[in-house]
């Protein structure tokens, strides 16, 4: 227990100082700990996409944060943040609903970008609409 303890404090600190913070989300994400998730998911929109895509990994595991997940990806301007969605570990726990898919649908005709558009289009088209 006194080792859990001194890891999350640690890992705590790692996030909090900012330095390599996608390494940090995924020593957490490795670690099992979840105590940390509410510290981690303010870091959502960070301006690398590799934080971002550590964060949908870390967080996918947590039904707490999945709205914070979904509603980040649909308003990404990341394409490899939206494309991690739809390959999160626990994609099948994260299901689509009919607001999603008409933020998603508004998204694709507001960008401008044709990765993020396609990337997009392929949550949009899912057919299982689970991510």
């Amino acid at each position: 227990m006194e080792l859990q303890a001194n890891v999350s404090q640690f890992l705590s600190k790692q996030l909090s100082q900012g330095d390599n913070k996608a390494v940090t989300l995924l020593a957490i994400h490795n670690s099992g700990l979840n105590d940390l998730n509410e510290q981690a998911v303010a870091l959502f929109g960070d301006k690398s996409a590799n934080v971002n895509i550590a964060l949908i990994k870390l967080l996918a595991n947590d039904p707490q944060y999945h709205a914070d997940i979904v509603n980040f990806a649909i308003n990404s301007k990341q394409a490899k943040s939206i494309s991690e969605l739809s390959r999160a570990p626990a994609n099948n726990k994260l299901v689509s609903t009919p607001k999603h898919e008409q933020q998603i649908a508004a998204q694709i005709k507001q960008s401008n970008n044709p990765l993020i558009k396609d990337q997009l289009n392929a949550l949009l088209n899912s057919d299982k609409k689970q991510w």
